[in-house]
């Protein structure tokens, strides 16, 4: 019988997640084209309020370009690309799903942000 940490990284498997991404660019920008905060909101930001709520909730946080933020549970990086990109902090991601991580490097790097690369837990 699967423990729980096999079951989870099951339910979050996302395999195949980086070329359905790199579809989905292909609508915003070509693949030489650096991407923006702004134009990866959409998928970045999924959750209520989207980039808002992310911009509210950094607000509350009294970041400066200074401080170090771990972003546990990083999915595919948007919260912390967009902590790196407009308040200059440094962010480390770490998340479950080694093809989460896979879609947050790649995409981290077309942003062209050079925060540490997310780490995933199934690597440790």
């Amino acid at each position: 019988m699967p423990d729980a940490r096999t079951k989870i990284r099951e339910h979050y498997n996302a395999t195949g997640l980086i070329d359905r991404v790199k579809v989905m660019l292909e609508a915003i920008a070509p693949e030489n084209q650096q991407l923006t905060i702004s134009q990866l909101a959409p998928v970045d930001h999924f959750h209520v309020r989207g980039i808002l709520a992310t911009a509210d909730l950094a607000d509350a946080a009294q970041l400066s370009p200074s401080m170090r933020v771990l972003d546990l549970g990083c999915g595919i990086g948007g919260t912390a690309r967009y902590l790196a990109g407009t308040v200059g902090c440094t962010v480390v991601g770490v998340d479950l799903s080694p093809g989460f991580v896979e879609v947050a490097t790649f995409l981290t790097a077309r942003c062209g942000l050079g925060f540490r690369k997310p780490v995933s837990l199934s690597a440790l």
